[in-house]
């Protein structure tokens, strides 16, 4: 495996957004809080195409160059300023997940999950 760390995403399922001067401030400054972290949009404004199940949230994605980075740009003291600005006008789940490196294949969790429920 490599030794270098993956890749983690920043993922907001966004609904009951109202579009209000606050939440347009919030869009035009969160960008500016990302980049000092290697954050980068991965989707953004973009509405999923729903092959299974059921949909109300959009979806946004930013990449990180690892989920210590993630982490930190979500705790700044300049994206927590601007946090409240999102949260008056829409509801969201947020979460933090780390992606898997360029050498990942899915056998290597097949051979994990096989040795954990081996009696």
């Amino acid at each position: 495996m490599s030794e270098q760390n993956p890749p983690a995403y920043a993922i907001a399922m966004l609904h009951d957004v109202h579009v209000t001067d606050e939440l347009l401030t919030y869009m035009e400054v969160v960008e500016q809080t990302m980049v000092p972290f290697g954050g980068r949009w991965i989707s953004h404004g973009r509405t999923p195409e729903l092959l299974e199940g059921s949909r109300r949230e959009d979806v946004v994605i930013i990449g990180f160059p690892d989920l210590a980075a993630a982490r930190s740009w979500y705790e700044s003291r300049a994206y927590q300023e601007i946090a409240p600005l999102r949260q008056r006008h829409s509801a969201a789940t947020m979460v933090l997940l780390e992606g898997v490196g360029e050498d990942y294949t899915s056998l290597s969790t097949v051979e994990k999950l096989r040795r954990a429920v081996s009696p």
